[in-house]
């Protein structure tokens, strides 16, 4: 349909004529369903929102010339229309509409829950840690006691070491010096005799 066309239905149907008018809503309506889609309407109330611009399009269809302008004029209504809804929505409900008191309470209870359950994850988590502290002392120590040990294995074996008997030294001269009872015996005898007499 032309532009021409459009003008032609724009003015019959300003005269009244019921035909004009049912073609425009064939030529018109879709878009107007599809728009309304857009602003995320449920049906009944995107059907009604169409049914009240077509309402009010008798009182502006006389200044409306071509296809351009009815197209533009539909759209623009329809989109100060559901601006106007939504802002009479938000107006109107009340914080109850969008969470119920038995919802806060489900969510109040959620939170308490959660915060217990860090808590008791944070309390887990200090005392794993003061575990670990534990075992990191226990470990020091001992690797002291370690350290301290083989220092004194080292000393003593050092010390053991310096006071064994030396191989080279040879029992010749120990043997001049201390006699054995055998080499001493006749001695002893002889002044035993000697006592006698």
């Amino acid at each position: 349909m032309s532009d021409q066309d459009t003008a032609e239905l724009a003015r019959r149907a300003a005269a009244g004529s019921e035909l004009a008018w049912r073609q425009l809503l064939v030529r018109f309506g879709p878009l107007l369903r599809r728009a309304s889609a857009a602003y995320q309407l449920g049906e009944g109330e995107a059907a009604e929102l169409v049914a009240a611009i077509w309402s009010k399009l008798p009182e502006n269809i006389g200044s409306l010339n071509d296809d351009s302008s009815v197209r533009g004029w539909l759209m623009t209504t329809l989109r100060r229309e559901c601006v106007a809804r939504e802002n009479a929505r938000n107006h109107q409900r009340p914080v109850a509409d969008f969470a119920d008191g038995v919802q806060i309470d489900e969510l109040r209870h959620a939170i308490d829950e959660s915060v217990q359950r860090r808590q008791a994850a944070a309390a887990q988590l200090a005392d794993c840690e003061r575990r670990l502290d534990t075992a990191r002392e226990a470990i020091a120590a001992q690797d002291r006691r370690i350290h301290w040990l083989m220092a004194e294995f080292a000393r003593l074996k050092d010390a053991s070491a310096s006071t064994e008997p030396r191989d080279h030294v040879s029992d010749g001269p120990r043997s001049l010096s201390h006699p054995s009872r055998a080499a001493r015996r006749p001695a002893a005898e002889a002044r035993l005799r000697h006592k006698i007499r």
